[in-house]
């Protein structure tokens, strides 16, 4: 039988810190390696120098996946490990870079450790460009509520003065520029509101120009029967879609819809004991991005089950097959939005509720749509 050489690592900007484990002696060491991928192999090849004998994991943060696929490349066994996946111990007064690479390396060699699964580089690049796109429209939101604010402050009160309902509409805009153009306005409140309005254009111009590059990618041929499949849904648009797919990336390797929920941060939270039963909330230990895009998607989920024409006109392009899981989704949603508005219950917890209804059909969505995906690539080859 191989030796097998565990250790676990504790990444960060100044150091790696190491604590290695072999399954003869079961006798363990620490190390300390600048933090280079270079100066890591080397300190490994000292141990041993088979890269068949190591089996490696570190817990997933500002380095994502990257010193993983690198390990991976030189042929050396790498895992990430979510923290939320990473078993606690109680009264534990220290913590330290090699006592956190310790426990790792112990768990690690016993089997305690559920890693991540590790996307390619190419699914990154796709995951980061719709996050960038996300960062952005928060700016947006919050230049958008700066300005109101700065205009509140100022005296100037849009809905007062023009008896409207609501802010930036074309009325709203069109407010502001002849506002920043008055005589009578100060000049330094003028300068203000024309800075903020020129930053608001350009970031929007920005978040038209990902939309556009998400579009493209939407229609190539790794992510085309998903955004097909998913756009059915009620209040899920192409980026939605692409958002969806990309960060559940191999919907297969979730056999049942409950793991992609919690996946997503949507299980449950549960403390049954002595034959008590006690539930809260979602655990909130997933991919949050995930979760964020579901509950957006059903903000309206549980009102009455009807299909606006754009999203008509996405069903009768896709399969019908699309269409009859999404129709399905949307009743099912709304029976469940009602009952639980019936019973007196937050929105808040509807729509949480409803998105973890819609993330079960979504799964199901999925998979036809990788089965599609792999029919036509066979029929290519």
């Amino acid at each position: 039988m191989n030796t097998v050489i565990y250790i676990g690592l504790d990444v960060d900007d100044n150091a790696f810190h190491g604590y290695v484990i072999s399954s003869e002696n079961k006798e363990g060491f620490s190390f300390r390696a600048k933090p280079m991928l270079s100066v890591l192999l080397k300190k490994l090849q000292v141990i041993s120098k088979d890269p068949t004998h190591f089996h490696l994991c570190y817990e997933a943060g500002y380095l994502g996946f990257t010193l993983a696929r690198e390990l991976r490349a030189k042929g050396y066994k790498c895992d990430v490990i979510a923290p939320h996946m990473i078993p606690k111990r109680g009264n534990t007064a220290v913590k330290t870079d090699r006592i956190d690479s310790k426990n790792l390396s112990l768990m690690l060699s016993k089997g305690l450790l559920t890693p991540c699964d590790i996307p390619d580089f190419d699914t990154e690049n796709v995951r980061s460009l719709l996050r960038s796109r996300t960062f952005l429209c928060h700016r947006i939101r919050s230049l958008k509520n700066h300005t109101v604010s700065l205009c509140r402050k100022s005296g100037l009160h849009f809905k007062q003065q023009t008896n409207s309902k609501a802010y930036w509409t074309v009325r709203h805009r069109a407010w502001l520029a002849a506002l920043v153009k008055e005589e009578g306005l100060n000049p330094l409140l003028a300068f203000n509101l024309k800075q903020l309005m020129c930053e608001l254009k350009n970031e929007e111009a920005r978040v038209a120009e990902y939309e556009e590059q998400i579009g493209l990618l939407s229609q190539s041929d790794t992510y085309r029967e998903s955004v097909e499949a998913l756009s059915c849904f009620r209040g899920i648009s192409t980026v939605a879609a692409m958002g969806i797919a990309a960060e559940t990336g191999d919907v297969n390797r979730f056999a049942h819809p409950s793991q992609l929920m919690a996946y997503a941060g949507l299980g449950v939270r549960e403390y049954s004991s002595g034959g008590k039963e006690i539930k809260f909330g979602i655990t909130k230990t997933g991919n949050s991005f995930l979760r964020g895009i579901v509950v957006e998607s059903s903000q309206k989920s549980y009102r009455s089950p009807t299909l606006s024409d754009d999203g008509r006109r996405r069903q009768n392009k896709a399969r019908s097959e699309y269409g009859d899981i999404a129709n399905k989704c949307m009743k099912r949603m709304n029976k469940k939005g009602m009952h639980l508005m019936m019973r007196g219950k937050h929105t808040n917890l509807v729509k949480v509720a409803c998105a973890r209804e819609m993330l079960g059909f979504l799964w199901e969505a999925m998979r036809k749509a990788k089965i599609h995906t792999q029919l036509q690539t066979q029929v290519l080859v």
